[in-house]
């Protein structure tokens, strides 16, 4: 009998391991990508999902600024913006990101980090009744209601 306890405390060892090296991966690559997108990043590029860019003098204070788990999108200087969460799964293909618009709105989006770029394709609305699912590939879309930003990081 002692050594049916050993062998199964041996195993749900191993298994508890396992299950904890597997989601360190998914945690530590969410984090660094946090890391990495704090501060201040001014959009470069717009098209919303009328499948139109915007104008450059109409994004020339558009700025996306991530602090902690928070962000706040400003469209101009004077612009206090609003503060929301958001969530980044960087174990997905492409990445996910979810920003929650308040209750009960959250907005699902796909996003890729290049450096000092970063490019997020969001759902900008819904289909009928129901939510758009989350894009696929950065692309703006006119039928599935996909907006996409492309940001270069601001330098202090």
């Amino acid at each position: 009998m002692t050594r049916v306890k050993a062998l199964l405390s041996s195993v749900f060892v191993v298994s508890f391991t396992a299950t904890l090296a597997a989601q360190a991966p998914k945690e530590h690559a969410a984090k660094d990508d946090t890391t990495q997108l704090q501060g201040t990043w001014q959009v470069t590029r717009f098209i919303d999902h009328s499948e139109k860019a915007a104008p450059a003098e109409e994004i020339a204070h558009f700025t996306f600024e991530f602090k902690g788990g928070h962000l706040v999108i400003r469209k101009d200087k004077d612009d206090r913006g609003k503060e929301m969460k958001y969530r980044l799964d960087a174990t997905k293909k492409p990445k996910a990101i979810d920003i929650e618009m308040g209750s009960p709105m959250a907005s699902e989006g796909i996003y890729k980090l290049d450096g000092e770029e970063l490019t997020v394709c969001v759902v900008a609305g819904s289909r009928g009744s129901k939510t758009a699912m989350r894009p696929s590939e950065f692309k703006a879309s006119k039928r599935d209601k996909y907006s996409l930003f492309v940001l270069k990081k601001v330098k202090k």
